[in-house]
């Protein structure tokens, strides 16, 4: 621990150090710079920076890196030269400024630097002292890089002229240091650290308790043996002489109770402080995982700036609850998402300063990201005040891909409509840029999303704006569920993914088409048994209100029936031991309070689950509807795998509409589970999806002999050339596109492969 009781230091190297150091410290220059870009007249920020600046030279010379010296050198003079009052940072300085930060994080990160890219900023920041902007400069292309001098016996990186600038590479470390490279570090604070060891330290005191209280156990225990000898004794003794023995066997009864009373009371006064111990303990451990928003939000500051100036608009970034606190593997994995939604309301929904002020706007936009905490669940929104989506748009693109035909789409609502924005590949712009218009993004905020346990809605506005609104736990250590039974046994149910808890009685139940599904006032979902999902047997009878848990999207939802509700809960989530792989239906495991395990239930398997198991369920509840079972085993059979549901809900309705039976899964470790317990005629598959890719699970099926004569029809977002020609040496028998999905090409390549859905019942089954 280090004087600042920051952290642990001791295993790190210097340029670890330094790393950090320059983590730290280029993160205060940019929102120094950023927000003396906006109000020049700030002495302090002024005061910040140069400190700022100061303590990177001190850190890179240290360790030896001249690069980092001169430029932060460099900086520092341009902030003392404003401190003087003998320049003001103008916006065209600022930017110069901004890439002389982003040089240093470069160096920090070890990335190669070419000394003409780094004279030309040297020349730049010259320039800004002088009372300019800076002269204009394009970097060069970063030559390899090469060793860093050591610390020890300094060299001079001063390169020649076109050579790269030498950048640091990892100091050859022991092997005890090299498996703790790749463990992740925590920063506690002193404070903190004290009142964890402290807690510890009353936990072993604790502890100490026990071995006199098992001595106190054992002597009851030998007075309970006295106890039986005397009622023993008592038995074979004359009658004369009972009575005497039940004198001595009440005093001894009395005794007992006493001592009894006085352990027990012993034992709760122990318990009590024992659960406020572990309690306090157990929140500081958590605490220590947990981070203010802002950290997450850092860089945001800067990409809205940079990129509303490249794209020419004036937009103001408001960060809202940035004392909010996140679990930090949460927050690091929101980094993606909220990126992509803030490019995406700077590109598409913030109009151009001359379009707001038309529409009788100011000619600035707002963007907010908010984060709070609401019913136990971290609510994250980045929304706009911009033109909002327009659905029409939506639709045209809809019908031009081939996703819904014309008359269907205009029929679609606002939600559903709002849905096809997260298909993969799907891009409302009409050029691709380096901002957007590759079709890539939405879809991988819903995924990232999914895997956090949470889900994402859009708000649409017309005129007035769009918002994302992302609903995730708060922490990935405690999870807040639904307990329910289900054959008997509990299993949890995360709430940030449960629609609705509700119950309904048998004679709302409705059977139509094969299926059996409820009305409710504004859906219709479809009915399942979960004992029948999960595949168990036994549990209670069925109750006169049957309880119904419901999930899924806003275009696909379902209502799964359990036994009974058991209430909700505080879960510690425990993972899974990797050795069991992926269990279906199954994401993790916890114990309830009276340390009975529970399995937290997969939701995204379930609604997966509920797409094959929906006309099979409620045997259990109803008499099955009369079918045709001569005409079921002649149908072929397809296993469609995507990790979208809208996509596979699309390509299972376009196949049962031509008459085919399909199930689906959810990934493609979700498929191979599938293909290794059921028989299919043809597999329809995505290839960028979770736990197991399209082209894995391909090589697989031609890997396995009980497998591998399945045709194989590929479904992607990727067009390009060379992603055919990876999916057809996979084994893959035919490569489209999403598009194709509603084309007659999607259908037409099915029936090339297996034929009509109907099999011909004299002939050898397809293998």
């Amino acid at each position: 621990m280090s004087a600042s009781g920051e952290q642990d230091l001791s295993n790190f190297s210097m340029l670890d150090l330094f790393r950090q150091e320059a983590d730290s410290q280029t993160a205060l220059l940019v929102e120094g710079l950023l927000a003396l870009e906006k109000d020049p007249g700030q002495p302090d920020r002024l005061q910040g920076l140069m400190r700022a600046a100061h303590s990177i030279k001190g850190a890179a010379r240290i360790v030896g890196l001249e690069v980092g010296v001169q430029v932060a050198h460099a900086l520092e003079d341009v902030f003392v030269a404003a401190q003087k009052g003998e320049i003001v940072i103008q916006p065209e300085s600022a930017d110069a400024l901004l890439k002389g930060v982003d040089l240093l994080q470069r160096v920090a990160k070890g990335t190669a630097i070419v000394k003409s890219e780094v004279d030309a900023l040297l020349s730049s920041f010259k320039g800004i002292r002088a009372g300019g902007a800076g002269p204009s400069w394009q970097a060069s292309e970063p030559l390899p890089p090469e060793p860093l001098a050591s610390p020890a016996s300094p060299q001079s990186a001063t390169a020649a002229p076109g050579q790269g600038v030498p950048a640091p590479q990892p100091a050859k470390s022991s092997p005890r240091e090299s498996d703790s490279a790749t463990e992740r570090t925590v920063r506690l604070s002193s404070d903190r650290l004290g009142r964890m060891l402290g807690m510890m330290g009353e936990l072993t005191v604790h502890t100490r308790w026990f071995e006199p209280f098992r001595e106190h156990l054992l002597g009851l225990k030998e007075r309970q043996k006295e106890l039986v000898r005397l009622v023993e004794a008592m038995r074979e003794a004359p009658q004369s002489a009972q009575k005497l023995g039940l004198t001595q066997l009440q005093r001894q009864l009395e005794e007992n109770v006493l001592l009894t009373a006085a352990r027990h009371e012993q034992f709760e006064s122990f318990a009590h402080g024992a659960a406020d111990l572990a309690e306090r303990l157990y929140r500081d451990g958590l605490s220590s995982r947990m981070r203010p928003f802002a950290d997450g939000v850092r860089g945001f500051p800067r990409l809205v700036r940079d990129l509303a100036r490249q794209l020419g608009k004036d937009v103001r970034l408001e960060i809202v609850g940035e004392k909010t606190w996140v679990d930090r593997e949460i927050l690091e994995k929101l980094e993606a998402p909220l990126t992509h939604l803030v490019r995406n309301s700077l590109d598409h929904g913030l109009e151009l300063p001359q379009e707001r002020e038309a529409a009788g706007k100011p000619p600035q936009g707002v963007l907010t990201v908010q984060a709070r905490h609401q019913a136990g669940l971290l609510h994250v929104t980045v929304g706009d005040d911009g033109r909002g989506i327009r659905l029409e748009k939506i639709r045209r693109k809809i019908v031009e891909r081939g996703l819904v035909a014309e008359e269907r789409a205009a029929t679609l609502t606002s939600s559903e409509v709002l849905e096809f924005l997260f298909m993969p590949g799907f891009s409302t712009s009409e050029q691709v840029t380096e901002i957007s218009g590759r079709g890539v993004g939405l879809d991988v905020v819903r995924m990232l999303t999914q895997e956090l346990g949470g889900r994402v809605r859009v708000e649409n506005r017309p005129g007035d704006g769009t918002s994302f609104h992302l609903e995730l736990p708060i922490t990935l250590s405690i999870m807040r569920a639904a307990l329910v039974e289900i054959a008997g046994e509990p299993y949890a149910i995360p709430l940030s993914r449960i629609q609705r808890l509700l119950t309904a009685s048998p004679d709302e139940i409705r059977n139509r088409d094969d299926q059996r599904y409820i009305v409710l006032e504004d859906c219709c979902p479809a009915l399942v048994d979960a004992r029948e999902l999960l595949k168990l047997e036994g549990g209670s009878t069925p109750p006169a209100e049957l309880p119904l848990v419901m999930l899924g999207d806003p275009l696909v939802v379902y209502t799964m029936v359990v036994d009974r509700f058991l209430g909700e809960s505080q879960l510690a989530v425990r993972p899974l031991d990797s050795r069991l792989g992926k269990l279906q239906h199954i994401s993790a495991a916890a114990s309830m309070e009276d340390g009975t395990p529970v399995l937290i239930l997969d939701c995204d398997d379930l609604v997966n689950g509920m797409e094959m198991h929906r006309s099979r369920s409620w045997q259990k509840f109803f008499a099955p509807p009369v079918q045709d079972e001569r005409e079921q085993p002649s149908r072929k059979r397809i296993l469609v795998v995507d990790d979208s549901v809208t996509v596979r809900e699309t390509e299972r309705k376009v196949l049962e509409d031509r008459g085919f039976l399909v199930e689906a899964a959810s990934d493609g470790m979700d498929g191979w589970n599938k293909l290794l317990s059921s028989r299919f005629d043809l597999v329809v598959t995505d290839i960028d999806m979770p736990h197991m890719d399209g082209l894995e699970l391909v090589r697989r099926i031609r890997e396995d002999p009980r497998l591998s004569k399945i045709p194989v029809v590929v479904v992607s977002s990727r067009d390009r050339e060379e992603d055919r020609s990876r999916g057809k040496q996979s084994g893959a028998n035919e490569y489209l596109t999403k598009g194709s999905i509603r084309d007659i090409s999607f259908l037409k390549a099915i029936t090339n492969l297996i034929g009509e859905p109907r099999r011909v019942l004299t002939s050898s089954p397809t293998p």
